[in-house]
């Protein structure tokens, strides 16, 4: 869906692989959920999707025959691709060796970049020719833990070469892509101010620029404006505050080194101060799966999912610390019972983009159920009208009229399911 304050932004939803790996698994998925969810949502204007493809997935759908069906599924719905999270790999392929984390195979090895290179030919298929670019999020380039400083040069000449290629195919298919960099609590980069020292020392600096010239075959005058075309960020809001960043100060940092935000991500994160609560958090599914931040004081500790955060580290009667859960809950809820919400973070991001957009790319983002299964498209519907309402846009979106404006009914705030 194009937003109104600017024909060049649009606002879509993002799709999750829910427990597959395979092209031919998620695309029945897609089938059931996308047109409920176009239905509930309603009006006259094409629903903009992303979707999370894993490797797997990734490689069948590159298929003529896939893509052509996918494609005709897409006019048939009302609905068109503008973005691809490539952040998970998917189980295959993963070694069993513990010691590279859960992110592994990140963008030190030449799987990561074969990956993301079949995700660039599936979206240049897919992107229609009135959209301005495609955007391709991925890992925020290792696990934190996993890499050493040594290993960091590797990763962004894989990511250059990666830029490149997204040049290639600009000149070759006519298709504006960039790749966008999400920062992720427990990756290398988690925060706004560390994307822009990494952007600044490898990936913008002079030997970047004139790596990707040269794997380009781009005029070295022209290289870094071209390269910060194609490499950027992608902002997703519940990895902010889980952080606990200001949205203002780490819009100002990105903007003053002119980082593009590629893709803005809406979403809240889970946050309380209960620490008994966090004893009776699910142990599987996406939830358990959350990285968790801990502050005390100025202090963060963080934790890779809510095992270990949760496990032996709750002091009886310690009040002092606060927990969040860097999950996508839904935006239109301050609270989920019974955790509170870092919607206010969400907002104050909404707000700076309704004064002047962020991004060209804006995603709802919103995790399933805690067990993992999907949302009803009724949820989706009703986050969908929030964050239109949100950005000041619920009555004056391209293509929708009075009467196709979505009104979803007032319905009890959701609870999550925990254990116990």
């Amino acid at each position: 869906m194009r937003l109104i304050h600017t024909e060049h932004t649009h606002l879509g939803i993002g799709i999750r692989a829910h427990g597959t790996d395979n092209w031919p698994e998620y695309f029945a998925s897609l089938r059931e959920c996308v047109p409920a969810i176009r239905r509930a949502i309603g009006g006259e204007a094409a629903l903009g999707l992303s979707l999370q493809l894993p490797a797997l997935a990734a490689f069948e759908l590159y298929d003529p025959a896939n893509l052509a069906a996918f494609r005709s599924f897409l006019d048939d719905e009302g609905c068109y691709v503008f973005s691809l999270d490539g952040r998970s790999f998917g189980a295959r392929g993963i070694p069993a060796d513990s010691r590279w984390g859960n992110q592994f195979p990140d963008w030190r090895d030449m799987r990561r970049l074969a990956y993301t290179n079949v995700l660039g030919d599936i979206l240049a298929e897919l992107l229609p020719e009135d959209v301005t670019y495609g955007s391709i999020n991925t890992l925020a380039v290792a696990g934190r833990e996993t890499m050493e400083i040594n290993e960091i040069p590797a990763a962004a000449r894989n990511l250059l070469r990666f830029a490149a290629y997204l040049a290639f195919l600009n000149q070759t298919k006519g298709r504006h892509i960039a790749l966008a960099l999400e920062p992720t609590p427990c990756c290398l980069l988690e925060t706004g101010a560390e994307a822009v020292k990494f952007f600044r020392d490898y990936l913008y600096s002079p030997v970047g620029v004139a790596h990707f010239a040269g794997a380009a075959g781009i005029p070295a005058a022209e290289a870094e404006e071209q390269l910060r075309a194609h490499l950027g960020v992608c902002l997703d809001t519940s990895h902010s505050a889980t952080m606990y960043e200001s949205p203002e100060d780490c819009v100002e940092r990105l903007r003053h080194a002119r980082l593009p935000i590629m893709k803005l991500q809406v979403a809240s994160a889970l946050s309380t101060r209960n620490a008994e609560l966090t004893w009776r958090l699910p142990s599987a599914g996406e939830l358990a799966d959350s990285p968790v931040v801990q502050r005390r004081g100025e202090a963060l500790l963080r934790f890779l999912d809510t095992r270990t955060a949760f496990a032996g580290l709750i002091e009886a009667g310690d009040d002092d610390r606060e927990w969040r859960i860097a999950c996508h809950a839904p935006v239109s809820q301050a609270e989920v019972s019974p955790f509170e919400t870092t919607q206010s973070a969400t907002l104050e991001f909404l707000t700076m983009h309704a004064r002047g957009p962020l991004s060209g790319h804006v995603e709802l983002e919103i995790d399933g159920t805690a067990d993992g299964r999907s949302l009803p498209a009724a949820r989706y519907a009703r986050e969908f009208a929030w964050t239109l309402e949100a950005i000041g846009q619920a009555r004056r979106a391209s293509g929708e009229t009075e009467a196709g404006t979505v009104k979803p009914r007032r319905k009890k705030n959701p609870t999550l399911r925990i254990a116990g």
